[in-house]
């Protein structure tokens, strides 16, 4: 069984994941050369595209509820249930945000929903 600091730091690890993805994929011109770099065998980054979204809408999650990187819930919960999560730290914002770090930062959900529902 993993102690809760190797956890909260596989979640921290899933969290840059996220963040790499994102940054990747907004460099990409069209969403299929992004497809085709994620699947690339010589340049393997991910094993299902579709994960790969999941932690791109993990990352932008937790720019907004910044504690949701530090719970106690395994990363496989948290992926197979974000958007539950969600409404649920939205009914509990106070909590789940930091805000000294998100007093000047929003980011539009229907961006993020757009972006993790648009597999293809």
């Amino acid at each position: 069984m993993l102690s809760e600091k190797a956890k909260n730091n596989n979640r921290l690890i899933f969290y840059y994941a996220g963040n790499v993805l994102h940054n990747l994929k907004q460099h990409c011109k069209h969403q299929k050369e992004f497809k085709k770099l994620l699947c690339d065998e010589n340049f393997h980054i991910c094993n299902s595209i579709s994960y790969a979204y999941k932690l791109i809408y993990f990352y932008k999650t937790c720019l907004i509820y910044t504690n949701l990187r530090y719970t106690t819930l395994s990363i496989k919960i948290i992926l197979e249930n974000l958007g539950d999560l969600k409404r649920l730290m939205e009914n509990d914002k106070a909590f789940w945000t930091n805000n000294d770090d998100n007093a000047d930062f929003e980011i539009n959900d229907q961006y993020i929903e757009d972006d993790y529902m648009n597999i293809e």
